[in-house]
């Protein structure tokens, strides 16, 4: 009978030793500093780690802003193959739910990447121990900082071997494949979308709007290496948008620049906002005179940011660190999110702003992400399935096959117009008597129901949660050296518990009404994890503002919540491990015993002279003792 109950399943189980130093050992460990020596190393690792980081970025800046062949001269990748994608891209955009469109685009991407990481070829020194001990001292020694940084890169010249995961890691960066941490990736599914939308929206707004004189710095221009802006919106030009100085130049030219003096330079959104404003009033007044309501203007759109080259991308939070070494490094970086996210102009100011921009966006063309669909329904109707339900009765009812009807439902992504109407008209077929009637109807906007939560959705959450409460409860830590030890819990209603476990309370609060703003647009973000959701016929004035406010938020918030909870739930003695090297990089690599006396780097062994089982470590001068 037992016999059914037993051996059934695999079992894992991680078995745990502590090594503790006898007979002579600790003195002859604490003697020759060994324990000090790994522990400069550990902290040195952190150090060399952002130097070879530093090392990729000009890396990749350097042969990406030349894409050629060493040995031939010629290009990679090239601008003809831009104005073909670009051909494809188009037919896509014509029928986005065309199977086969769609997958004649991906294999255009697929191809662009391939072609791309050519530029990357040779670049093996990158991840070989020649990185550390030629190539950074080199590279140093040529920008001026070999002597801040020698002692440094010099205490890894024998222990190269520390860098085998971090070199796994960067590797994935020069990748071809279809991976949200690759270079190409970036550029082909990540950026081309994005810059090819801009061409056609720029091609529209300069057909039409004939009238519109943008003004461009003639400098930057000629930094761009154009006559004309007309040059930069064409398929081919993307080639000059692969490196991150390339894409800081177009962001300069979309979003203008503050000059030290303090002038802004508008740039092209500011200046094509102006004028729809413009535009729209006087057809507002054209629309008053003949006694009819003004349409919306969609046709001038905005453009939409690149997003920037892998690395770059982590250079907005440093003012986080890895970890906060005290309480005081926390309060301070806890300060500065304050600053930035809480005034006028700060991130939430100008996230509000550009959810804002609903009002002008065509909702036919502005998405909200499926996997969002079920928090939307509950916090519209208190259930979580109205919304699938009505996504359910209208593929039964207006699609003829099965599979057009799995098709529907699979999306990644609904248009906000489509859902207020299929929303509306489900609840219009219910029974009269059906409470969703009377929920409907207490809405701000019931004829818009999706709309109107995200048009609300940050109000919503600021009253609901008390955001400024919450920071006003927190301001008064941020001038503290340091938190109170004092965490003990609640023991009753009436208890408040410990001075420091209230002061974790009110700084925990703080942050979750800030990331509660976060989940609530999350499905307006066309992010699938960290792979962008390509709408080739997406409102893209819209989204040329609120991905890039959401973006700005989202990365502030989530980086410090997630350094802050690791702050705080730290334990008060240190648990950080260092690897213990004994001057040795490859100190008991392995437990083959033909190697311990065959492999003159182990210097190492097992011995079991009685029940305890022994580690022995010797040099390389005793690797004889040890021969059996």
């Amino acid at each position: 009978m037992y016999e059914n109950f037993t051996k059934q399943y695999p079992l894992s189980k991680t078995l745990r030793f502590e090594l503790k130093p006898v007979g002579e050992t600790a003195h002859y460990i604490q003697e020759r500093d060994i324990i000090e020596q790994d522990q400069q190393r550990a902290e040195d690792y952190k150090e060399i780690k952002e130097i070879i980081d530093d090392y990729h970025r000009v890396y990749i800046e350097e042969k990406l802003s030349a894409p050629v062949d060493p040995k031939t001269g010629e290009m990679w990748i090239t601008p003809e193959d831009f104005e073909n994608a670009f051909s494809d891209y188009q037919r896509l955009k014509e029928d986005q739910k065309n199977t086969k469109n769609r997958g004649h685009w991906e294999d255009t991407q697929t191809a662009l990447r391939k072609k791309l990481v050519k530029s990357f070829v040779g670049n093996g020194d990158l991840f070989k121990k020649e990185l550390i001990t030629r190539d950074l001292p080199a590279w140093l020694k040529q920008k001026g900082e070999w002597e801040e940084h020698k002692t440094t890169v010099e205490n890894f010249n024998k222990f190269t071997t520390y860098f085998s995961g971090f070199h796994e890691n960067r590797k994935n960066m020069y990748s071809d494949k279809d991976q949200s941490t690759a270079i190409a990736y970036r550029l082909m599914n990540g950026n081309l979308p994005r810059f090819f939308n801009n061409c056609i929206a720029y091609q529209k707004i300069t057909e039409k709007y004939t009238h519109l004189e943008l003004q461009i710095d003639a400098e930057l221009l000629s930094t761009m290496g154009v006559e004309s802006l007309d040059k930069i919106f064409q398929p081919q030009y993307f080639i000059n948008l692969f490196a991150q100085s390339g894409i800081d130049n177009y962001q300069q030219l979309l979003g203008g620049k503050t000059e030290e003096s303090g002038e802004k330079k508008q740039g092209l959104n500011e200046q094509i906002n102006l004028f729809r404003q413009r535009v729209q009033k006087a057809a507002k007044q054209v629309a008053k005179d003949e006694n009819k309501k003004a349409k919306k203007i969609y046709d001038l759109s905005g453009f939409t940011d690149l997003y920037k080259q892998i690395l770059s991308d982590r250079e907005t939070t440093s003012f986080v660190p890895e970890a906060f070494d005290n309480d005081k490094d926390f309060l301070g970086a806890l300060a500065k999110f304050i600053e930035l996210a809480n005034t006028q102009e700060g991130l939430l100011e100008n996230l509000e702003n550009a959810v804002k921009k609903l009002e002008e966006a065509d909702t036919q063309r502005v998405y909200v992400k499926a996997a969002g669909l079920t928090a939307i329904s509950q916090n519209l109707f208190s259930s979580y399935r109205i919304v699938s339900a009505a996504l359910d009765d209208y593929a039964g009812n207006n699609l003829k096959t099965k599979k057009q009807q799995e098709d529907y439902l699979k999306q990644k992504v609904f248009s906000i117009a489509g859902l207020d109407e299929i929303l509306c008209e489900y609840i219009d077929r219910l029974e009269q008597d059906d409470p969703l009637h009377e929920q409907l109807a207490k809405l701000s906007n019931p004829q818009q129901p999706i709309y109107s939560y995200f048009l609300e959705a940050i109000n919503t959450q600021k009253n609901t949660i008390g955001l400024g409460k919450t920071i006003a409860q927190v301001k008064p830590l941020l001038s503290l050296e340091e938190l109170s030890k004092n965490r003990k819990l609640p023991k009753s209603e009436d208890d408040k518990g410990g001075k420091g476990f209230q002061q974790v309370q009110a700084i925990q609060k703080m942050l979750e009404a800030f990331m509660a703003i976060s989940h609530t647009l999350k499905p307006l973000h066309l992010l699938d994890g960290r792979k962008p959701i390509d709408m080739p016929d997406m409102d893209t004035g819209f989204y040329a503002v609120f991905s890039k406010a959401y973006e700005a938020y989202n990365e502030h918030t989530i980086t410090l919540y997630n350094k802050t909870r690791n702050h705080l739930t730290k334990k008060p003695f240190s648990t950080d491990k260092i690897k213990i090297n004994f001057n040795n990089s490859t100190l008991l690599n392995g437990w083959d015993a033909n190697k311990e006396t065959a492999d003159s780097r182990r210097c190492g062994c097992r011995l079991r002279p009685t029940l305890n089982f022994y580690c022995c470590r010797y040099s390389v001068s005793q690797r004889k003792s040890f021969e059996v």
